[in-house]
């Protein structure tokens, strides 16, 4: 039986299927796909990688990492910084630097809860959380910076105080 690989997306995944694998690096030796990362490819062979990564960051997320929280900053941009960082939350603290322009930094934390957004198959840090998130103290400046700029949450919460919103109390489990 003859394996179809759906070549009109932009992206398309390896799979654990060698027959699957065959027919990618045959396409990929024909010049029909060019690698991106590891069993990552993609149809486009005009665009640069890096554009073509971030126009399909969050397909790659879930397809990677689909137990992981967008969090930090990454929460309320939804795009990686100036600097190529995109920030998660998972079970591990690590970079992963493989992604033509893009530098995963995971940050060791919770998994997504009910209070958490869904998200393409994916959850995204819910309003109190991501806050309480670009609180924390960060080492790194400017678009390097897991955190958002101070005056950023404090305009938020602002907002919220003046729209007559509520502040919850939300125990972090700090001593």
């Amino acid at each position: 039986m003859a394996v179809k690989v759906d070549t009109q997306k932009e992206i398309i995944f390896g799979s654990s299927d060698p027959n699957i694998s065959r027919v990618l690096s045959k396409k990929e030796k024909d010049g029909e796909l060019r690698k991106v990362a590891p069993r990552i490819y993609t149809t486009n062979l005009i665009d640069s990688l890096e554009n073509i990564v971030r126009r399909n960051l969050i397909d790659i997320l879930v397809y990677r990492y689909p137990d992981a929280l967008i969090s930090h900053r990454s929460a309320k941009e939804m795009r990686p910084t100036a600097t190529g960082d995109f920030f998660l939350t998972n079970s591990t603290t690590r970079r992963v630097t493989d992604l033509p322009g893009i530098i995963l930094n995971f940050v060791k934390g919770p998994k997504a809860t009910s209070h958490d957004i869904p998200f393409m198959g994916m959850h995204i840090s819910g309003e109190h959380r991501y806050m309480l998130e670009n609180m924390q103290v960060s080492r790194k400046a400017g678009d390097e910076s897991r955190v958002l700029p101070a005056s950023v949450i404090e305009n938020k919460l602002e907002q919220i105080l003046l729209t007559g919103g509520k502040i919850v109390s939300i125990n972090i489990g700090m001593s």
